[in-house]
Parts: structure tokens; C-alpha cells; sequence
């Protein structure tokens, strides 16, 4: 049986870890904010969460006069609908009661630092038909026009996973690739009358 102070460190560090693994494997920021609240109400802590695109701030208050804990959590966002299945069965496990928190810390630490089902390469070719599939069904485009989009967003997709620490570099060179490389050459041709049809 934890002591009080015992059960409130491990109740933080649940939520520290489950942000982090929210984040890691895709869950949309909206409902990283329900999940967290839901929990710390759970866990009776006085807690609050800022969501930021990359960044979680986490502010547990004090209680009986001490002081409040403010932590930092940033991670770039990735998808992993695997993953994120076995946080979300972890998560609902813990707070049912069905498995203890100390159980939850370890489960997410090695969700954390088991591999990615997919390789790197068959992420990039998952990135390149995505892209060339959006072009036709969601814009009307052609086939030159698909297989530009394929080949960004294949590009794109390489850019994420070579700079998978730096998360500065990884957000600016997003939205320029989406804005200089994406947007421009499937929005020109229909303004300028390039005749790129088929």
C-alpha cells in the first residue's frame, strides 16, 4: 500500500508519462486534454493542462500549503494507431482500477521504448500513395498532378523521420513544404492554363 505523498508522486508521473505517449503515437490534442483532466479528477489531484501544438505544460497545485509543480512535456507528434491502441487499453485499465498505477508506469515506459511495427522505408512509400490518392479524390487533380503530391509528400514524410529529435526544424520545414511545394504546383497550373491534363 503507497502512502499518500507515495500515491501523489506516482499519480503525477502516470500523467507526465501518458501525455508524453498521447502525444508520441497521434492522439489529436483535444483529446489529450479530456484524457488528462478525466484522469487527475480520477486520481483527486488538482491539476491543469495547456496544450500548445508540440508542447503539454502540466501544473499540479499544491495541497496543504506546498508548492505547485509545473512540468514541460514536448514531443513532435507521430502516428502509431498501434501504439496508441495499447495507451488507450493502459489508460482505461488504470482508471477502472484493473491494473495499479505503478503497473501503468511501467506498461507505458515499454510501449515507449518498444519499435514501430513499420519500417522507415515502408513509411515513405505509406506517405508517397497517400499523398498521390488525396490529390484525385480531394482536389480533382490529374495524374501529373498526383504524382507530385506522392513524391512531397514521400519527401515530407523523410524529413519527419531524419529530424525526429529536432522539433523546431521538423515544424518550419512542414509548413514550408506544404505551402512551396505542395499548394503552389497543384494551384498554378488551374490559374495559368498549363495545359498538365491528361
Amino acid at each position: 500500500m503507497l502512502k499518500p505523498h507515495e500515491a501523489s508522486y506516482h499519480y503525477k508521473l502516470f500523467l507526465l508519462k501518458l501525455a508524453h505517449a498521447l502525444m508520441r503515437f497521434g492522439e489529436p490534442m483535444h483529446k489529450i486534454d479530456e484524457q488528462l483532466t478525466a484522469a487527475a479528477e480520477f486520481f483527486g489531484l488538482d491539476a491543469q493542462f495547456i496544450l500548445l501544438s508540440t508542447v503539454v505544460i502540466a501544473i499540479f497545485r499544491g495541497s496543504h500549503g506546498s508548492p505547485s509543480q509545473t512540468h514541460f512535456i514536448q514531443r513532435s507528434q507521430g502516428l502509431s494507431l498501434d501504439h496508441l491502441r495499447r495507451t488507450h487499453i493502459i489508460y482505461h485499465a488504470v482508471v477502472h482500477d484493473e491494473i495499479s498505477v505503478t503497473e501503468g508506469i511501467y506498461q507505458l515506459s515499454y510501449i515507449a521504448s518498444s519499435s514501430e511495427p513499420v519500417g522507415a522505408f515502408w513509411k515513405v512509400v505509406f506517405a508517397f500513395f497517400a499523398g498521390a490518392a488525396i490529390s484525385p479524390v480531394g482536389f480533382s487533380g490529374s495524374v501529373a498532378d498526383s504524382l507530385v503530391a506522392g513524391s512531397l509528400s514521400a519527401l515530407l514524410q523523410v524529413v519527419q523521420l531524419w529530424g525526429d529529435q529536432d522539433v523546431l526544424f521538423v515544424g518550419i520545414f512542414e509548413c514550408a513544404t506544404f505551402a512551396l511545394f505542395v499548394m503552389f504546383p497543384l494551384t498554378e497550373p488551374r490559374c495559368t492554363g498549363w495545359p498538365l491534363r491528361f
